[in-house]
């Protein structure tokens, strides 16, 4: 037999322990932390390092801006006050229940938050324990505020909270029609997009449409072009069509005609006779003190108008840094003035006679453009379709030219296009201005 030897008690083997790693078991330990982190696919507890930096600037402005739940659930709002309270904190953990009487028959534990809301992934980290509760005893002080900042985020995108006397971030009840006015105008819509305005009525409506373009569906179905395969619709591609007649010297022809012109000799042109950089110029209002402004801001604009970016913008072009494209369009040009500019060369361009042989310029059709973002914005969302975090470019085009453009979360596109596709009757995303 084998004689094993004992491994002494739980304080011995803690000490042997502690002999080996000396003065680094804080930092053994970080490291553990981090490899399990790392292992279960989360950043969450990495987010302080990142947070520290701006901590002052984040309460600085729960001072300034007031925060309100959009719902009953007020938590939020308690969970964003107890933060205000504990600013000066600097302790490991924060007392988040009281108990009083502790030890006598009348004993009473009072729960200062409600921490029903906090994210499954957060809770340990916090909490320090996997178990569930309304509140714990105390959190963890670095990651509940990161924690609360966090959600502060997803909820002013989701509109479970609105900047009181704010803007963009409003609370989106004030900008509804009062009731009043609703059962005034409700029938005259009705009327205007030949929909039923009662609810059974619309329901019956909306399922009429529905069978019927599913029974169209079926009736077309199968074809040679669509095939199911493991549950899924596959499509092949479509032949390629015959060349129509006389092609080749049409092509030839505007070719001849038609010489190539540089985007940049575009920007240009267009300058001289609109006149439209002198829309843009220091955000602070005062005279701009820049050399030669005019080919900065056609600079700039060549630059993230084409999305090549600064660094790709100074490699085209001679005598450019990047450093003074970035500074030109961060300082100068503002979303204000370049709808302002944009709306100059719309109206300029109405002018030629030629877009009035595409058409009367009544009716645009919507078309959405996923752009890359950083998750940590409060626009950015995951697009199911493209699978990725980005925002939408939403534009309106008719006759060749975007008449409108605007940038919007994710979802807002669809819940657009499936409005205006009710309205055309069609099924497409043609609707009159």
């Amino acid at each position: 037999m084998v004689a094993y030897r004992k491994e002494g008690t739980t304080e011995e083997r803690f000490a042997a322990i502690e002999g080996v790693l000396g003065e680094q078991s804080e930092e053994v330990l970080k490291q553990c932390e981090e490899h399990l982190a790392y292992a279960g696919n989360t950043y969450q507890q990495f987010l302080w390092s990142y947070y520290k930096s701006h901590r002052a600037t984040l309460f600085r402005l729960l001072s300034v801006v007031t925060f309100r739940a959009t719902t009953q659930d007020t938590s939020m709002e308690a969970a964003l006050g107890f933060l205000k309270l504990h600013e000066a904190s600097r302790g490991e953990w924060l007392i988040t229940a009281e108990v009083l009487h502790e030890g006598t028959p009348e004993e009473q534990r009072i729960e200062l938050l409600d921490l029903s809301w906090v994210p499954d992934v957060w809770w340990k980290l916090i909490s320090g324990t996997s178990r569930r509760v309304r509140c714990p005893d105390r959190v963890q002080r670095r990651h509940f505020e990161v924690c609360v900042f966090s959600q502060l985020m997803w909820d002013l995108k989701s509109g479970d909270l609105y900047v009181e006397g704010g803007d963009h971030y409003a609370d989106y009840r004030d900008q509804l029609i009062p009731w009043s006015r609703y059962h005034q105008e409700i029938a005259n819509y009705g009327k205007l997009v030949e929909l039923p305005t009662e609810g059974k009525a619309f329901v019956a409506h909306v399922r009429a449409w529905l069978e019927e373009r599913a029974c169209q569906t079926d009736a077309t179905f199968p074809n040679e072009d669509v095939r199911i395969e493991k549950g899924e619709p596959i499509m092949r591609p479509l032949d390629k069509k015959p060349l129509p007649e006389g092609l080749p010297e049409l092509e030839a022809a505007l070719a001849e005609r038609l010489q190539p012109v540089s985007i940049l000799d575009v920007l240009t042109h267009t300058e001289k006779w609109l006149n439209w950089t002198r829309f843009f110029g220091p955000v602070s209002g005062y005279d701009s003190k820049l050399e030669n402004p005019v080919a900065r801001y056609l600079t700039a604009a060549f630059c993230f108008g084409c999305n090549l970016g600064p660094s790709q913008t100074a490699r085209s072009l001679d005598a450019v840094d990047r450093r003074d494209v970035t500074w030109v369009n961060q300082r100068h040009i503002t979303s204000e003035n370049l709808d302002e500019a944009i709306r100059l060369v719309i109206h300029a361009y109405h002018r030629f006679d030629l877009p009035r042989f595409w058409g009367t310029g009544k009716h645009a059709s919507a078309d959405g453009t996923k752009w890359e973002m950083y998750e940590q914005n409060l626009l950015a969302e995951y697009h199911i379709r493209y699978g990725g975090y980005g925002g939408i470019g939403y534009y309106h085009v008719s006759n060749y030219i975007a008449r409108f453009s605007h940038f919007i979360p994710c979802g807002v596109c669809y819940l657009e296009s499936m409005v205006l596709s009710q309205v055309s009757h069609d099924g497409s995303s043609i609707f009159t201005l």
